[in-house]
């Protein structure tokens, strides 16, 4: 029976990259609700309008603090179609912002052998204000030993195989070879956030693990939406001795 060490040591990078972008509001013809245009100049561009109670104020400040008060929201979250978007809400912005919040950046998979398969998991979320969307792009050789080999990566879907050279990962909740992983969960709800994993790695079971591919996305602006990464090691009695490394970049791009 042959082991070889995978110390899979992931120092996983993540960066965001927010394109250049123009953003167009419509200006609508509405009643009296309207309290308070925030930006005017004189073209007369409206970029925030408020529409609700008169209780609210976008500018409360003084000498010492600054602040916004509502009275209350009658509506909040995102509304859009093929030629627009609106994001409803008292503290709601003009600015776009991407935002990636990583979880563990190191994991150690442990020793592998040709009759056991070696699981493991990591963790990153994504939240995009006032974007059609994001992509989320892995990019990374797969393990490679400290002598230069580099272990066989899966192309396509594949199932688990013991005693075949595999690395690949998805981004599901996986039942086989082990327990692990989770599917892609909203925050606060699905009503609010809207990521999922991309095609080719939501799959349960089926591993993969193409460098430059998309693995996660979202087709709108949304709230934070936590991922899981699975990661999935067999080798064969082929595959040489020794440790292992796989250093490993998620890439999360807006999307205009």
């Amino acid at each position: 029976m042959r082991y070889t060490k995978i110390q899979m040591r992931k120092n996983r990078k993540l960066s965001s990259v927010v394109a250049a972008s123009v953003l167009m509001y419509a200006l609508l013809s509405l009643p009296a609700y309207i309290v308070r245009a925030q930006y005017s100049g004189s073209s007369y561009r409206i970029e925030e309008a408020q529409i609700g109670a008169t209780g609210s104020d976008n500018d409360l400040t003084s000498t010492q603090f600054q602040a916004r008060a509502t009275a209350g929201d009658t509506a909040v979250g995102i509304v859009n179609g093929t030629t627009y978007q609106a994001v409803g809400g008292f503290t709601t912005s003009d600015t776009p912002e991407l935002e990636v919040i990583a979880g563990a950046l190191n994991l150690d998979l442990g020793s592998a052998s040709t009759s056991s398969s070696l699981t493991g998991s990591s963790a990153f979320g994504v939240r995009s204000y006032l974007a059609d969307g994001y992509v989320v792009i892995i990019r990374g050789t797969p393990p490679t030993q400290e002598g230069g080999y580099t272990m066989t990566s899966l192309a396509s879907q594949t199932a688990s195989s013991v005693g075949t050279e595999q690395f690949g990962i998805n981004l599901v909740a996986n039942t086989s070879p082990a327990t692990v992983g989770a599917v892609p969960a909203q925050v606060p709800d699905a009503t609010f956030s809207f990521g999922i994993a991309s095609a080719n790695y939501d799959d349960a079971n089926q591993y993969r693990y193409v460098d430059g591919d998309v693995i996660a996305e979202s087709a709108t602006s949304s709230g934070v939406t936590n991922y899981t990464v699975s990661y999935l090691v067999n080798i064969s009695t082929i595959t040489p001795a020794g440790t292992y490394n796989f250093n490993h970049s998620v890439n999360v791009i807006s999307t205009f």
